[in-house]
């Protein structure tokens, strides 16, 4: 929809890209409401998760911050088998990790921005520097353990 062929190599087809965000003709419509704009994006956080998940393993401690790719890197993380320890500020990959008995969870609790579905401020903050040698001890135990 927003790709214009621009010409012809033999057989190489030359694309010139147009991004919404550039059309001449601007409209009211939010970018993030246009199918064509979230399906690449979406395809584009997925295939980000889907490389940060294949970097985690077995006995790993991760942190996933408040994002759409976390999100999505949550979703594969329940999907799996892998035994992990997971630290978020994100309700989202709380609610989907919640019910997973290989991950040991642990929320931020702070302040919630209810737009960004987690928890933000100096409390979340003072948490993660108070939990951070928390952590590196559990993911000791828990590699430990296997």
């Amino acid at each position: 929809m927003h790709d214009e062929l621009i010409g012809n190599l033999g057989s190489t087809h030359v694309v010139r890209h147009s991004w919404p965000w550039s059309d001449p003709a601007p409209t009211m419509e939010p970018v993030c409401a246009r199918r064509d704009v979230d399906t690449i994006a979406h395809e584009a956080r997925l295939a980000v998760a889907r490389r940060a998940y294949l970097e985690i393993h077995d006995g790993d401690t991760v942190f996933l911050d408040v994002s759409r790719t976390n999100a999505l890197l949550a979703e594969l993380i329940a999907q799996g088998r892998k035994r992990l320890v997971v630290t978020t500020n994100m309700i989202e990959v709380m609610q989907r990790l919640s019910n997973q008995p290989d991950v040991t969870l642990m929320g931020t609790g702070g302040y919630l921005n209810v737009q960004l579905n987690g928890f933000v401020g100096s409390a979340t903050v003072s948490m993660l520097e108070r939990s951070e040698e928390h952590t590196s001890d559990s993911s000791h135990n828990l590699r430990s353990r296997m």
